[in-house]
């Protein structure tokens, strides 16, 4: 099979795993329904508050489902998209650095690693802001493989810096390290590197003075943001991704080319050092500062992937062991996704249902749902919530609303015991509706 023809089959490949797992994740979940309510904030839709830690980028990438009708599918088939051209972006970096077989064992590898695989078909910022890394670092490759330096392949440079840092702001240090990383290793771009790391500046400024309007810290998103991963302890999250690494973290084709990515390009000069110097550092300062989870480093096991795939396929036992392991891996791997995601829904549809019940009685006027789960019942529900735990609901965030439920759903987080435990003398609750296998309870305020 050509090189050409291969890439065609694994995009093929991973636009139908995506697409299943985003028909098989049913009710959206916590994060997916955060980014697509800020994106119908957009549109002028009333809705709770969007968190300040939340990116501003994933409410653009989100507003395309939410403007074609803001279903399930609407909302992630973007993403899916996304993921295309992730494991396309792949290809073309493993290509530049290793040739046509090294970019079709490190498409390969990418494309059968189940930890990515899971998330193709969900609409969240891990894809795409690593993503977006990629493109930056193949922009550099690309123009060190011309004679001559050329001013638009740094303009994408910034311009991919930028969207990077705005589809997830914990993308900034790594950002900063890549561009410090070119200056450094590649002098004769560093006029060009610095410009466009100049570029990048300009575009995020617009951030800095917003977060410190709001927070009093030009800093203080950014602060925010790394506190919504909590770790139990310094170093939970390294200790996390080494321990885990061929299972949670990448899988093991990837985890085998990733180990080798570490070792080569440690020992290679240019952007394979780059790649490799970036991951670690991305796994590093992490694991240190937040709760470890395989989507966090998709960059960096990418990265390392690359370079380990460059080296491997100069050797053909090497290669061909790698390819078979890859074929065995991608089918293990889509059918551990899709069930994931299965479970995913499963958890989900007690909420859905409630929330549609809510929905249905609340006819469109204003309403507020006392909850244990947020914001996807915001979502489903068009109301606004109230996190509530085992106590009282208070009184005053009911005011004003001519609706008031309490929604309870199992399988979902700090769920009500039920209406009469969160009633006050000011807002009893009274049983409106709920269903069985799994359990869910709707109570309306009189």
């Amino acid at each position: 099979m050509t090189g050409r023809a291969f890439l065609v089959v694994a995009l093929v490949w991973v636009a139908l795993v995506g697409l299943a797992v985003a028909i098989a994740g049913g009710g959206l979940g916590n994060d997916e329904a955060q980014y697509a309510l800020g994106a119908r904030q957009l549109f002028g839709d009333p809705g709770d508050p969007y968190p300040l830690f939340r990116s501003i980028g994933m409410r653009v990438l989100a507003a395309p489902g939410v403007l074609a009708g803001g279903g399930e599918l609407a909302i992630r088939i973007p993403f899916v998209l996304v993921a295309i051209a992730y494991a396309a972006l792949v290809w073309r970096l493993a290509r530049r650095l290793g040739g046509e077989q090294a970019a079709m064992l490190a498409l390969a590898v990418q494309v059968s690693s189940a930890p990515w695989l899971t998330r193709t078909g969900e609409a969240l910022s891990d894809i795409a802001s690593a993503g977006l890394l990629l493109a930056l670092v193949e922009l550099v490759a690309g123009d060190l493989a011309r004679p001559q330096a050329r001013a638009r392949a740094w303009v994408g440079v910034a311009a991919a810096g930028a969207a990077a840092f705005y589809v997830r702001y914990g993308s900034a240090p790594l950002v900063a390290l890549l561009i410090a990383a070119v200056v450094i290793a590649f002098p004769t771009r560093r006029r060009a590197a610095l410009a466009a790391a100049a570029g990048i500046a300009i575009a995020v400024l617009p951030f800095f003075v917003w977060s410190a309007s709001r927070t009093g810290s030009v800093l203080g998103v950014l602060r925010v943001s790394e506190t919504a991963a909590n770790r139990e302890y310094v170093g939970d999250g390294l200790l996390w991704y080494l321990s885990r690494w061929p299972s949670e973290v990448a899988w093991p084709a990837m985890a085998a080319a990733a180990a080798v990515g570490i070792v080569i390009g440690l020992r290679r000069p240019g952007i394979p050092r780059v790649l490799a110097v970036a991951a670690i550092a991305q796994i590093v300062l992490l694991g240190l500062r937040v709760h470890g989870e395989s989507r966090y480093v998709f960059f960096a096991m990418s990265a390392l992937t690359v370079v380990g795939a460059a080296w491997i396929a100069e050797r053909p036992r090497l290669r061909t062991g790698m390819l078979a392991l890859c074929a065995l891996s991608a089918v293990l791997g889509a059918g551990f996704a899709i069930a994931r995601a299965d479970r995913m829904a499963h958890r989900r549809a007690a909420m859905v249902t409630a929330a549609a019940a809510v929905r249905a009685d609340a006819r469109g006027a204003r309403c507020l749902v006392y909850t244990g789960t947020q914001p996807q019942v915001a979502w489903y529900t068009r109301c606004r919530t109230h996190l509530i735990g085992q106590g009282e609901a208070p009184f005053d965030a009911a005011r004003g609303y001519p609706r008031v439920y309490l929604l309870s759903a199992e399988g979902s987080p700090r769920q009500p015991e039920s209406g009469a435990a969160a009633s006050t003398p000011a807002l009893e609750f009274m049983p409106l509706v709920s269903g069985h296998d799994p359990d869910w309870f709707v109570w309306r305020a009189r």
